[in-house]
């Protein structure tokens, strides 16, 4: 690594280091040095590079290696979550495999959104052989859905299995088991029915659908379920749609109808008057077979209405959408009812178109034909295959460097305990670092200022001694006294003017360093006045200040007596003025007067005390 480095420093000081130095030295100090004293600068500019360069490795090196912790913490954290819940190291090592395996099976889904979604897969279907089962079909899924929607991958796939076990749809229905086969059926239904209608019927929507259709959501099928999708994209509230749903099949499939209701679909023909019969309480019961087409309203409701209830509507007059809608809402149904009846019945045209491009979007392989032709889902599997790539190399790693952090915490928590309970020697020793700042500073623009004043001296020396040996007639002089006498003078001149630029310097200095005293101590004092305020209003602190202060000889704490006493030998002057009205006066004696005259009458006896207890008419005595 040191040859590096040297051939790293030999490359960058080639060209034109000299050039660069005597520019920096022209521009920055305004004195062109001579060539030869640049060799000195030349040798301190190459060990400066070589300590830059080896801090500047250190920090690229450090930096790497916290983005590779980063990218593996997520990872280790879901191997760390699973080990909290229970999970035995078997299941987590299978978990792990199956997350990496499924990352280089299918182009685009992370490692770590996996693994997350293979324990959330565990919780959901009870195993982690079953979780594993059903992965790379629910990444794929996932992968698509994040190209189409940019939804989280691990949140996208664990909504669509949640909508598919309520729905019943997760069990092949011949065999009653997960097959892999049975779900990516299932799976390219759902991605058919999100690209079918632009991401606005999602897992998310079918989801929220389902938990309010239940049952009857449950019994819709693929081709129902295609149809229905539509309306639930153009609602903008899938739960709605579910309540509506569940409330159609349980008043028609059902019977929780009134017999207005039954009359109604009877008049239209939907409805066998003779399989209808009215219980107490005007119940009615329905024999199978009483509702024309009950079993495709069940499975495929859009269908039914397409099928059944328009035509009805038609045969009853009710042509246009405007009067069939006039007739549903004098059907005597619920709302609800009514509500998802009347949508159907209205838009039936653009459903069924929308329902016509969910099944060609059901016929197509998105996943493939995505990562092929999609330039984003491209982007999108570089920009993850790079993200694997990097927590695979930071998740061996994590453990040690957050060790090390969690040394540095312990550590960071015993000094913030330390100052916590020690604030007065915190402040002591802050105030220290202050005052060695503060003359590091000034030390610092003393050396600044004797940097910039000694070319300016040298420069004035190199003139005077320049007129001094210059020689110049003087008029009225013989030659050789003027010659004599001009070195004399030019010396006297230097010498005079270098021991005042010295002077100057050094008194400059001191000034400077005195103020920078006389700043601190008053600093430090104002402080101290602060301190002993806030201490008198908190005397458990005070306290503490004052048994620091007498144990440590006077290094810390803070000397709280003095404060106190001559706080205390501060005389208080109190001016008031009184005002004495004599009609108040009058009236307070006057109210004595008769109490004591009252309590000399009191009775002293057992008879009643008729002076404590005032008779009025219908009260008795002491009551």
């Amino acid at each position: 690594m040191a040859d590096v480095y040297r051939v790293g420093v030999a490359i960058g000081m080639t060209d034109n280091a000299t050039q660069v130095l005597q520019a920096l030295s022209r521009n920055i100090l305004g004195v062109n040095m001579q060539a030869e004293k640049l060799e000195g600068g030349l040798n301190r500019a190459k060990l400066a590079a070589l300590g830059l360069t080896g801090v500047l490795a250190g920090g690229v090196a450090l930096a790497g290696m916290a983005k590779l912790v980063g990218a593996g913490k997520e990872f280790v954290h879901q191997q760390s979550l699973m080990m909290q819940a229970g999970v035995s190291h078997r299941d987590i090592a299978q978990a792990t495999a199956s997350a990496w395996q499924a990352a280089s099976n299918v182009i685009g889904s992370s490692a770590e959104k996996n693994i997350a979604l293979v324990a959330d897969l565990r919780n959901q279907l009870g195993s982690m052989q079953e979780a594993v089962t059903v992965l790379p079909q629910v990444a794929q899924m996932g992968v698509v859905l994040q190209n189409l929607t940019g939804q989280d991958q691990e949140k996208a796939g664990f909504t669509a299995i949640r909508y598919l076990d309520q729905r019943g749809a997760l069990v092949d229905p011949r065999t009653h088991e997960i097959s892999t086969a049975h779900l990516t059926q299932q799976m390219r239904l759902l991605e058919g029915i999100a690209v079918g209608t632009r991401g606005r019927a999602g897992p998310d929507q079918l989801l929220a659908f389902q938990q309010y259709a239940r049952l009857a959501g449950a019994s819709l099928s693929d081709v129902g379920l295609m149809n229905l999708a539509p309306v639930i994209a153009a609602s903008g509230s899938a739960s709605s749609v579910g309540t509506q749903l569940s409330s159609l099949q349980q008043q028609l499939v059902g019977g929780v109808m009134t017999s207005a209701g039954a009359h109604w679909l009877e008049h239209l023909g939907l409805m066998d008057g003779r399989r209808v019969h009215e219980g107490r309480g005007g119940h009615l019961t329905l024999d199978p077979g009483a509702l024309t087409g009950a079993s495709q309203l069940q499975s495929d409701p859009v269908s039914w209405v397409r099928d059944n209830l328009i035509p009805a509507l038609r045969r009853s007059g009710a042509t246009t959408s405007e009067e069939q809608a006039a007739a549903l809402l004098n059907s005597h149904l619920r709302s609800t009812v009514i509500g998802l009846l009347g949508e159907v019945v209205r838009n039936m045209p653009a459903f069924q178109r929308d329902a016509s491009n969910i099944q060609r979007a059901v016929g197509v392989d998105q996943y493939h034909v995505a990562a092929e032709t999609d330039p984003t889902a491209k982007l999108n599997a570089f920009s993850t295959a790079w993200h694997n790539l990097l927590t695979a190399l930071g998740a061996p790693i994590v453990n040690d460097a957050t060790g090390m952090i969690g040394k540095l915490t312990g550590v960071i928590t015993t000094l913030t305990d330390t100052a916590r309970k020690h604030p007065r020697a915190v402040a002591d020793i802050e105030l220290g670092v202050a005052g060695i700042a503060g003359l590091i500073a000034l030390s610092g623009s003393i050396a600044v200022a004797g940097a910039a004043l000694g070319p300016f001296t040298a420069g004035l020396k190199l003139l005077l001694q320049t007129l001094s040996t210059a020689k110049v007639p003087a008029a009225g002089v013989p030659g050789g006294v003027a010659a004599s006498a001009a070195p004399a003078a030019g010396a006297a001149t230097a010498s005079v003017v270098s021991r005042a630029s010295t002077f100057l310097g050094r008194t400059l200095g001191l000034a400077g360093l005195g103020f920078e005293g006389v700043s601190l101590y008053q600093d430090q004092r104002n402080r101290d006045a602060q301190m002993r305020e806030m201490l008198r209003s908190h005397p458990k602190e005070a306290q503490q200040a004052q048994w620091m202060y007498d144990h440590s000889f006077g290094l810390f704490g803070e000397n709280m007596r003095g404060g106190q006493s001559a706080q205390s030998q501060q005389p208080i002057h109190v001016t008031t003025q009184v005002m004495l009205d004599k009609r108040v006066i009058a009236e307070a004696l006057s109210e004595y007067s008769y109490q004591q005259t009252r309590q000399s009458m009191r009775a002293s006896g057992t008879a009643p005390d008729l002076m404590q207890y005032p008779q009025v008419p219908g009260r008795s005595v002491g009551n």
